[in-house]
C-alpha cells in the first residue's frame, strides 16, 4: 500500500536505484510512471512499443511503464477538480489537452513524451523528476505549478486528471 512512510523511503532515489531497465533510452520520457510502478508493483506494462510512446520498449514489455498505460488502467478517472475527497492514495496526471478526450463515460490518452504521472496521498504528490533526475514529493501546488506554469508551458493547454490505483 502506498503510505507517506513508504513513500519517503525512495525520496532523493535516482531510478538506477529503483529499477534495473532504468537507462534513460529504455524509459524514454516515462520515468514516473516507471517509479510509481515499481512502488505498486505493477506487472503490466507498455502496451505501445515504442514507435507509439517513445519508452523504448517492445509491446506488451512488462519492465517499462508508461504515463498512458497507467491512465487507461484506472478503473476511476476523471478531471482532478471532480476527484472525491477520499480518493486517496490515487494517480494524478498532467497531459495536453489534444491528448486526452472523453467519449461517453469512457476517458482516453494519447501517448506523449509531456505526460506526466504522480502518486498523490494526503496532499503530497511523489514523482521522479526528470530534471533533478530523482524521486521528488512536493505539495499538490508546487506539483500542478511546476508542470503548468513558467516559459516552457507558456503555449499549452493542460488536462490536470485523477486515476483510482489499478489493481
Amino acid at each position: 500500500m502506498a503510505t507517506p512512510s513508504v513513500l519517503d523511503t525512495y525520496l532523493g532515489k535516482p531510478m538506477g536505484e529503483i529499477c534495473s531497465h532504468a537507462s534513460a533510452r529504455a524509459l524514454g520520457h516515462h520515468r514516473g510512471a516507471q517509479f510509481i510502478g515499481h512502488v505498486l508493483s505493477f506487472e503490466f506494462g507498455c502496451d505501445h512499443g515504442c514507435s507509439a510512446c517513445q519508452c523504448g520498449a517492445a509491446q506488451g514489455d512488462p519492465t517499462v511503464m508508461c504515463v498512458e498505460r497507467l491512465f487507461h488502467r484506472a478503473p476511476r478517472k476523471g478531471l482532478w477538480v471532480r476527484r472525491p475527497a477520499a480518493l486517496t492514495p490515487c494517480l494524478i496526471f498532467i497531459a495536453p489537452t489534444t491528448h486526452v478526450r472523453r467519449l461517453g463515460q469512457q476517458w482516453m490518452m494519447a501517448c506523449d513524451p509531456r505526460n506526466e504521472v504522480g502518486l498523490y496521498c494526503d496532499g503530497r504528490v511523489w514523482t521522479y523528476d526528470d530534471e533533478r533526475r530523482r524521486v521528488v514529493a512536493e505539495a499538490e501546488p508546487d506539483f500542478l505549478g511546476r508542470h503548468t506554469q513558467g516559459p516552457r508551458h507558456r503555449h499549452r493547454t493542460l488536462e490536470l486528471l485523477y486515476g483510482e490505483l489499478p489493481d
